[in-house]
């Protein structure tokens, strides 16, 4: 990955990371933007009770496969030369259920007409989309963790050295 197309220097995977985290906060600014347009007072397909328990429900089942499935995963079985890779792939994938849960709240919110499915969406997309930020103090902890787990190199360095295309 480079930093623009005709350079010739890699980019470190931190800011690819960033990049994403920042683009997918603007995302979820956009789509509460869009609250007037969509969230109308015309027919209602779905009850906005219903779409929000809807929400909630997918809410907490997003919260339940990162925190079991994905955060789970022991860093420290990963071997050092590809921690880097395996991380970036971690956060992606704890972005994605993050990002769902607050979409699938707008979808519901267009069905209901009112913007309470949104709400809920956000009420939980929000936190987890913060808990995944690549901030320092996140990669820290995660790296003492790996270590903990036996795991050799350095997550800071994976992350924050340029890598190979």
């Amino acid at each position: 990955m480079r930093i623009l197309p005709w350079t010739t220097m890699a980019m470190p995977r931190i800011l690819a990371m960033r990049a994403a985290f920042v683009a997918f906060g603007g995302g979820l600014v956009v789509v509460a933007l869009m609250v007037p347009v969509v969230g109308g007072g015309r027919g209602h397909s779905v009850s906005p009770g219903v779409a929000a328990a809807g929400v909630a429900g997918y809410g907490i089942y997003t919260v339940i496969v990162t925190k079991l499935v994905v955060e789970r995963k022991s860093l420290g079985a990963i071997p050092a030369e590809l921690i880097g890779a395996q991380y970036m792939t971690r956060y992606f994938v704890c972005i994605a259920f993050a990002m769902s849960v607050p979409f699938v709240g707008f979808i519901a919110m267009a069905l209901a007409g009112e913007p309470l499915p949104l709400a809920v969406g956000y009420l939980f997309g929000v936190p987890m989309l913060l808990r995944a930020a690549p901030t320092r103090r996140r990669i820290a902890t995660d790296d003492a963790k790996r270590r903990a787990q036996g795991g050799d190199g350095s997550l800071s360095d994976a992350l924050f050295a340029p890598h190979p295309e």
